[in-house]
């Protein structure tokens, strides 16, 4: 499992736009943030049942999890803004949501059953990468101690390495998007 913060951190470098404009932009940080870590959802799950990792990377962490929750944002696009039909906003969302089972597949995975469940519903294998990019978090399975494991020099390293990892490529494609952005003569 990796951070917020790397889920985050790889979601803006998907969601950027040539040429967006920069305070526009920011506004949908809270968005990009929210979908990139909304399979982690399974979490509230397993600690309202006092033991934290019963439900996680299960069908969260799926492909059909982020069809449904692309169907959902384009339903909800489509309902508020009722001029025309809106693809993007569920498209970008879907992707958002997805980046986020990528780096989790990317990540190094301490506890079984390894890795996640990408294809269900249509398979429900486990898949993870042999290559592991990123540090696990290491996290207690207890809810009494979930919090206070999550914030260990363990877990510290874990970000650092997502932001030294990350970092570069958010600001490579922000600099990217800034070139193509500029108007030719």
């Amino acid at each position: 499992m990796a951070s917020p913060v790397g889920h985050t951190l790889f979601g803006m470098a998907l969601a950027i736009r040539n040429g967006q404009n920069k305070q526009n932009g920011w506004k949908k940080l809270p968005w990009i943030a929210l979908l990139t870590c909304l399979p982690d959802i399974d979490l509230l799950f397993g600690l309202w049942k006092k033991q934290a990792n019963t439900y996680h990377r299960h069908w969260t962490h799926s492909i059909g999890f982020v069809v449904l929750c692309g169907i959902l944002i384009f339903l909800w696009t489509n309902r508020r803004f009722r001029q025309s039909i809106q693809w993007r906003p569920a498209l970008m969302g879907a992707m958002l949501v997805f980046s986020h089972l990528i780096i989790d597949i990317l990540t190094r995975d301490g506890s079984p059953p390894y890795g996640i469940p990408l294809l269900w519903p249509f398979n429900g294998k486990y898949i993870y990468s042999p290559i592991a990019v990123f540090p696990s978090l290491v996290k207690s399975q207890e809810s009494r101690h979930f919090l206070e494991s999550v914030f260990s020099a363990h877990n510290g390293w874990s970000v650092l390495v997502e932001i030294l990892v990350l970092g570069p490529i958010l600001g490579i494609r922000m600099a990217a998007g800034r070139l193509l952005g500029k108007k030719q003569p």
